[in-house]
């Protein structure tokens, strides 16, 4: 070798060298630290349970629903079985932030093991608790279609769980949107696509687990192709085993690969599964063999709400528990039956009708997840008031849907037209007070169907432009949607001679059985949220582009995926620093020094 080359050979080899320490000292270091973290995680839940008996082994399966609104006898009967039945977690429903973290801190200070805590915060935790401000729906989230989105909404939603003290969000939906008569999925499922669902789901499960919050799939195997409320009544899902495999079962599938510690059991009968029809939640060829074995999902087995319709009221209180146990639920959630149930697993393993490796085994699964996401303590990222809500604006702004526009333009191109809002519903204020930053327009409110029919067969309106929002009290299925039974009559009294627009801030859903052939213009904000409605008006006047589509379908005419792009207008619009990466506090801190300069 020349002298040259060997100089060339050597200065290569040193930068080699140099460039892969911190990957040697990586490969040396991380497994020893990551097997150190898997023993203390073994042997604190080892040693938990050898300081246990039979019955608070058995205790740990149950978690109780609590109201930290509730009553005082309430709140001493939760307290009661977590200090004499030990039981494992409580799942909490209505309640606000103070007397939350109260009783939390309460019940805990009783516990002899922690407890996990649960809620379903599907949407953040507004969707348990009065005075919180929510996230954006999964059927938004959906349309917006955004992966790195979406993680971040789980990234979100774990903040605000670990900050009250919940460690398991009952969350994400991973059902696929494919029954428009669903009265129970709908908005909570991410589409219709299984596809999608899937990538979805598996980068809110990642948002969470990363952020130490259990992310817990919902509701195995998959509750969207059905037209019944499980609340209320046994659902079945008829679809085919292939049906199955290549719709409902994708997203599961795709959570259980990005890390779910958990999957919740859902009460539906799946003839192609179990052709017994017993629900699912009860049935071992579901859990065990499908999700368990063929699937390989090692976490843990949540039941859904043992107090349901579907399965109460066929079973005991006591037997129903039981059951759910022996099919292969680790978790057994909101029993309407505690000591009783304990004490009847209890004697079927004095019995030999359970073994107590199994009790064992299947206990010493819950306490390593304890450790793992209670007693470690796992850390955060903390995202700021402002950067939540650059978050909303963001994702709003993406989930804005056209399903019909005449000019493929910005409804509101010309600031100059004139031109008349009519608003109906409720919490109207901030589309009017956001448009009234860019333009000058008539302005009418009605809470009814009825005060606008009224209104607009008397008046006649010399404008331009006419703009109709809609903003319904609901997004579920029922009364049209929100939208009611006289929403027809309504659009028929629009003038043919305007240009109109139909500005819509709820489910889609609700418009699909209805002509609306007098608006030139179809918009979908999906949600009646300000902040969605600050991002229309941004949609109208062109200062952002709109690209969302569908997340689900309407009718024959408006499917999955239908969605127009209108391109903005380079108009300025108003927003957050932290929208565009910068910060709201430390140009506060530029401020002040300019300020100071100046005087």
């Amino acid at each position: 070798m020349s002298s040259q080359k060997a100089l060339q050979f050597s200065t290569f080899y040193k930068k080699y060298y140099f460039a892969m320490l911190p990957l040697v000292a990586f490969t040396l270091v991380f497994p020893h630290a990551k097997k150190s973290k898997l023993n203390e995680e073994e042997a604190w839940a080892k040693r938990a349970l050898s300081e246990m008996t039979l019955e608070e082994k058995i205790g740990q399966f149950f978690m109780v629903a609590a109201f930290s609104n509730g009553s005082e006898e309430h709140l001493q009967e939760i307290e009661s079985y977590v200090k004499n039945q030990r039981i494992g977690g409580v799942i909490f429903f209505q309640g606000e932030r103070t007397d939350l973290k109260q009783a939390i801190h309460r019940f805990q200070s009783q516990a002899k093991v922690p407890l996990f805590i649960g809620m379903d915060a599907e949407w953040g935790v507004k969707m348990r608790l009065y005075g919180e401000d929510r996230l954006p729906y999964a059927y938004t989230m959906g349309a917006a279609n955004t992966i790195q989105l979406t993680r971040q909404y789980g990234a979100l939603l774990a903040q605000e769980c670990q900050e009250l003290g919940i460690h398991m969000c009952f969350a994400p939906v991973a059902d696929v949107n494919n029954n428009p008569k669903n009265p129970v999925i709908g908005f909570r499922s991410f589409g219709a696509s299984a596809e999608k669902v899937g990538n979805m789901v598996s980068a809110m499960t990642q948002g969470l687990e990363d952020n130490g919050v259990m992310a817990c799939l919902k509701h195995f195997p998959g509750h969207g192709n059905t037209d019944k409320d499980s609340h209320l009544e046994l659902p079945t899902v008829n679809s085919s085993l292939h049906e199955l495999e290549t719709n409902e079962l994708k997203p599961f599938a795709k959570g259980i690969k990005a890390g779910a510690s958990s999957v919740m059991i859902g009460h539906l009968s799946v003839p192609s599964l179990d052709p017994t029809g017993i629900s699912a939640s009860l049935s071992r060829k579901i859990i065990q063999d499908k999700l368990q074995k063929e699937m390989q999902f090692e976490g843990l087995v949540i039941s859904d709400a043992l107090n349901m319709k579907a399965v109460s009221e066929k079973y005991g209180k006591s037997e129903v528990v039981l059951k759910a146990f022996l099919a292969g639920c680790d978790i057994l959630l909101y029993p309407e039956s505690v000591q009783e149930a304990i004490e009847l697993i209890a004697k079927k393993v004095k019995n030999k009708e359970i073994s107590e490796e199994t009790i064992d085994a299947r206990c010493l699964k819950i306490l390593k997840q304890k450790h793992r996401f209670v007693v470690s303590k796992p850390k955060f990222i903390k995202h700021t008031t402002e950067e939540k809500l650059a978050f909303q604006f963001h994702s709003y702004e993406k989930a804005i849907t056209v399903l019909k526009s005449k000019y493929k333009q910005p409804f509101l191109a010309d600031l100059n037209d004139q031109t008349v809002v009519i608003s109906i519903g409720k919490n109207k204020s901030p589309f009017y007070h956001h448009l009234k930053k860019y333009m000058d327009f008539q302005y009418f409110h009605f809470y009814s169907i009825e005060e606008a029919k009224e209104h607009l067969s008397k008046k006649s309106h010399g404008h331009q432009k006419m703009i109709l929002t809609m903003h319904p009290l609901t997004v579920r299925n029922k009364n049209h949607f929100g939208l009611g039974e006289d929403f027809q009559s309504l659009v028929d009294l629009f003038p043919h001679h305007t240009s109109n627009s139909l500005v819509l801030f709820g489910n889609p859903l609700g418009i699909g059985a209805y002509d609306l052939k007098h608006f030139d213009h179809i918009l979908i904000g999906y949600e009646n949220h300000d902040v969605m409605q600050e991002a229309m008006v941004h949609a109208l006047v062109g200062a952002t582009e709109i690209y969302g589509k569908l997340p689900m379908n309407i009718n024959p005419q408006w499917m999955e995926h239908a969605g127009l792009y209108i391109p903005d207008l380079g108009r300025v619009k108003y927003t957050l620093p932290e929208y565009v990466g910068l910060s709201t506090e430390k140009l506060k801190s530029i401020d002040l020094i300019v300020e100071n300069a100046m005087q």
